[in-house]
């Protein structure tokens, strides 16, 4: 009697786990968030790279499983500016990679790093900063991940586009994080603003966080083929802080505007500043929107100039783009999203403000939802009348974005749009709501080109210098062919797309699982029946065993027995609680701590830490509670 009812347990058990596998039939793969990347543009495509990635792998049990990207990250990601999408658009489609090194280095020689920036030309770009998420996997304070995408310089053939590992060999460190990137692509010069590092500037990550303020300025020069050359100034006259915004203009031999930051970033930290660090924040930040800080490439020096007109509150963490008038007698800095900086429980900003340079006027455009803010994104610009705002995070790591990946906003409508085609754009125009301010019309013409007062007369000679240089215009864009998308390979991350008229590709993941489960169930029963007779034969008084043995298979069916523990196992948290340390509740930093809690926006889901592109069945393990 107690062999049948073990196979009739194990059919049970069987017949549940079928049916358990069945109701995890997945529908596709998305973008939870993504933020703290960094990111650049080469001619007609966005090069994405790093940061905190979650997946979302839905299902048609509506039960969504969260995935924090491993291997994912080994890779570049790319968005061309020649590919439509609209608000249905799935990005991990539409999204290409390339593997920063072949050969399994990357880790090693190219690991993944939290926050730094991209610097880039319209021929190469350049990786710098940022904390690793792996202490062991630090480079050397020289060592440099970039990537060529044109030939430039000196013809040397043959030429190949690929990656490339530079050396730093100024007297600047590469242990920086959080501070402020710019690109000047007609100069073939990037530009870091601050941030934060070592006291004694040695090795940054996640187990040596950084904790002074980086008062430097430090400076790159792309135009030499794969020889880039640093420079570092330290700040006079003007206060270092984190996660500001640097937007470079085109007047006299360019300038530098910095915008917001925050000079005690919680971002950084595993658990919150302290009371005495928030209250300087309530002290200090509120200046970095009122006052911004300008930089005169031509002569090396610092300026501050007050803002009027609707400033915005202390952000940091929010993303830029420039409209320039027609003539240039305006130069309008579209920003977008933010927080404060100093809780990180807080609603990021939804918001468009715009600054109007030369004027320093703030008009406050577009007046967003409370649950659809960003913070931690990036903003580029295909056309001069729409903005790109890609990635971001919300409120928490397991908090995912309302709305797609990549929302477009029109710089002339000032409104976000349902769709980005290629074939349509227009020249950007001065919107009424800031002509009224600083006069003129949509064209240019602006009357106020100048504040009340300046805070410096040399000010006043610098914005009445036209700058010379010539900047390349890349678009219009040739919209691409429904076969081809971004450059690198394209396959979405485990999603399953089918194949013409084949079988789709899951099927054959869970044909295996079956197929497995028969298989041990059959050796199981085998083996329940010869302990059995066994127990028959020499120890009949030992008949409980065989009963034990039972419930221990049937447990371990059920997924509730005791984890194998190899190095490379996932590690799973429950819909419903089961293992605790993987369902915080939100004390963490920015910076890389991987534990998870289930998504605010959605039905209670599983967590699970594995690599996106693991099969789609049975690679990781799902553990749901029995009899759900």
């Amino acid at each position: 009697m107690k062999s049948s009812s073990a196979i009739a347990g194990l059919g049970l058990a069987f017949i549940s786990m079928v049916n358990g596998q069945g109701d995890k039939v997945q529908t596709n793969v998305d973008f939870c968030n993504w933020y703290r990347f960094r990111a650049g543009v080469i001619r007609d495509t966005v090069y994405l790279d790093g940061g905190s990635l979650l997946w979302q792998r839905n299902f048609q049990d509506g039960r969504p499983i969260l995935e924090k990207a491993g291997p994912d990250l080994d890779n570049m990601f790319t968005l061309s500016f020649n590919s439509s999408f609209d608000m249905k658009t799935n990005f991990t489609d539409l999204l290409g990679r390339i593997p920063r090194l072949a050969g399994g280095d990357a880790s090693l020689l190219a690991p993944t790093y939290i926050d730094g920036t991209m610097f880039y030309s319209d021929y190469t770009l350049l990786t710098y900063g940022g904390i690793t998420r792996r202490p062991l996997q630090t480079p050397t304070n020289s060592s440099l991940y970039g990537y060529d995408a044109y030939q430039y310089g000196p013809f040397k053939p043959p030429f190949k586009p690929g990656s490339i590992l530079p050396q730093i060999h100024e007297d600047v460190t590469r242990y920086i994080t959080h501070g402020a990137g710019v690109s000047v692509p007609s100069e073939n010069k990037g530009y870091y603003f601050s941030g934060r590092q070592r006291e004694n500037g040695d090795v940054i990550d996640v187990a040596t966080q950084p904790n002074i303020t980086a008062n430097t300025l430090i400076s790159v020069d792309l135009s030499r083929f794969d020889e880039p050359k640093f420079a570092r100034d330290n700040l006079t006259g003007v206060t270092g802080r984190s996660n500001a915004e640097l937007v470079w203009l085109p007047v006299s031999d360019g300038v530098m505007v910095v915008i917001g930051g925050v000079t005690n970033p919680e971002s950084i930290y595993p658990s919150p500043i302290s009371s005495q660090e928030k209250e300087e924040n309530t002290k200090k930040d509120s200046a970095f929107m009122e006052t911004v800080s300008l930089y005169d490439i031509g002569t090396g020096e610092w300026y501050s100039q007050k803002t009027t007109g609707d400033i915005p509150p202390a952000s940091n963490s929010f993303c830029s783009v420039v409209g320039e008038a027609a003539d240039r007698s305006s130069f309008n800095i579209y920003i977008y999203g933010g927080y404060n900086g100093t809780e990180r429980t807080v609603r990021p900003y939804d918001d468009v403000h715009v600054l109007s340079i030369p004027s320093f006027t703030w008009t406050k455009v577009y007046t967003g939802e409370s649950n659809m803010g960003r913070r931690a994104h990036k903003c580029v610009k295909p056309y001069p009348d729409q903005m790109f705002v890609i990635g971001g995070q919300y409120t928490s790591q397991t908090s995912c974005l309302v709305g797609p990946l990549v929302r477009v906003f029109n710089l002339n409508e000032l409104k976000f749009k349902d769709k980005y085609d290629p074939r349509e754009w227009s020249e950007y125009v001065v919107p009424d709501v800031i002509t009224k301010k600083i006069g003129g019309t949509g064209k240019g013409g602006a009357t106020k080109t100048q504040p009340d007062s300046w805070d410096n007369d040399k000010l006043g000679d610098i914005f009445g210098k036209k700058y010379t240089k010539t900047i390349q215009k890349w678009y219009p864009y040739e919209p691409a062919k429904a076969t081809s998308s971004a450059p690198g390979t394209t396959a979405p991350p485990g999603e399953n797309k089918g194949a013409g008229g084949g079988l789709p590709r899951w099927v054959g993941a869970v044909l295996g699982v079956v197929l497995g489960l028969i298989f041990i169930t059959a050796l199981a029963v085998v083996w329940l029946i010869f302990r059995r007779r066994k127990e028959r034969r020499y120890a009949p008084s030992l008949g409980g065993t065989s009963e034990v043995a039972r419930r221990r298979i049937l447990g371990w069916m059920y997924g509730m027995g005791q984890p194998s523990h190899k190095p490379d196992m996932t590690t799973t948290s429950t819909e419903i609680g089961i293992n605790d340390k993987h369902a915080s509740t939100g004390i963490y930093s920015d910076s890389g701590i991987d534990s998870v809690a289930s998504p605010n926006n959605h039905p209670p889901s599983t967590i699970v830490y594995s690599d996106i592109n693991a099969p789609e069945a049975g690679s990781s393990p799902i553990h749901e509670m029995h009899g759900k």
